[in-house]
């Protein structure tokens, strides 16, 4: 899962390691709430997919992406930067 940062609300598009786009773009709020909404989202395609992980890339732009990535790295998801 790719994630493109921005101050008030990120953009995420879910493929898979082999090329196959799964949605094109998801906008979720950089809030805890948004935060949910994107972890309900991935968990729906790792179950519908039978993937056995989800790897989330964010973009570094500026601090915006330091609550995301805290938020997700504390709940023991794989971040990459």
């Amino acid at each position: 899962m790719g994630i493109d940062v921005a101050k008030d609300k990120h953009h995420a598009f879910f493929g898979t390691a082999t090329g196959e786009t799964l949605l094109k773009r998801l906008a979720f709020a950089n809030n805890r709430y948004g935060f949910e909404k994107l972890l309900f989202q991935a968990e729906v395609f790792k179950e519908q997919g039978g993937f056995k992980k989800v790897v989330f890339g964010l973009e570094p732009t500026a601090n915006f992406h330091k609550p995301l990535g805290e938020y997700l790295i504390k709940g023991n998801h794989q971040v990459v930067k």
